[in-house]
C-alpha cells in the first residue's frame, strides 16, 4: 500500500495553529518534552502568521472530518497495524470515535442553530477530544475512559 503523504495546503494558519498546538498537547502526554516543545513553537508562529481567517463553515468542517475518516483513517490503520503500533491503533479508534461525535454534534448545530448551545455548557476531553454539550461532563469521558476532571469547561466568548 502506498504511505499517505499530508501537506498543509488549503489550511488557514489560523487551522495550523490549532492543529500544532494540539499535537504539543498530545506529546506532553507522552512525556515527549523536546516534540512537544517544537509543535508549540510551529502553533506559536502560525499563530502570528495574518492570513484569512476560516471561511470553511460548519458544512465545510463536516465535510473536511467525513473526507479524513474515508480517505485518512483507514491508510493510517492499516500502517499501525503492519506495525502492530497498539498505541497508534488506540489513538485512531478514539479520533475515529471523537470525529464521529463531533461530526454529530456540527450536524445538529446547524439544524438547531446557537439555541443549541445557549443554556448549556460545553466541556471538551484533554485526552481524546470528546466534546460534551450539556450541564455536567459525565463522570468518566465514554471514550478514553478518564476520570471527569479531564474534561475541560469550553469558555463563552462575549
Amino acid at each position: 500500500m502506498e504511505k499517505v503523504v499530508n501537506s498543509f495546503s488549503g489550511y488557514t494558519p489560523g487551522e495550523l495553529s490549532a492543529l500544532f498546538s494540539n499535537l504539543s498537547k498530545g506529546c506532553e502526554k507522552q512525556y515527549r518534552m523536546e516534540m512537544a516543545g517544537l509543535y508549540g513553537e510551529l502553533a506559536s508562529y502560525y499563530a502570528g502568521v495574518p492570513g484569512e481567517e476560516s471561511t470553511t463553515g460548519f458544512e465545510g468542517i463536516s465535510a473536511r472530518l467525513q473526507d479524513d475518516l474515508d480517505a485518512l483513517f483507514p491508510p493510517a490503520r492499516e500502517i499501525s497495524t503492519e506495525n502492530s503500533d497498539r498505541g497508534a491503533l488506540r489513538a485512531l479508534k478514539w479520533a475515529d470515535k471523537v470525529s464521529r461525535i463531533v461530526k454529530s454534534q456540527l450536524g445538529r448545530f446547524a439544524t438547531k442553530g446557537s439555541s443549541f448551545f445557549r443554556d448549556t455548557n460545553i466541556y471538551v476531553c484533554e485526552i481524546c477530544g470528546f466534546l460534551f454539550v450539556g450541564d455536567e461532563p459525565p463522570e468518566v469521558c465514554p471514550v478514553c475512559k478518564v476520570p471527569r476532571i479531564k474534561m475541560m469547561p469550553i469558555k463563552r466568548v462575549a
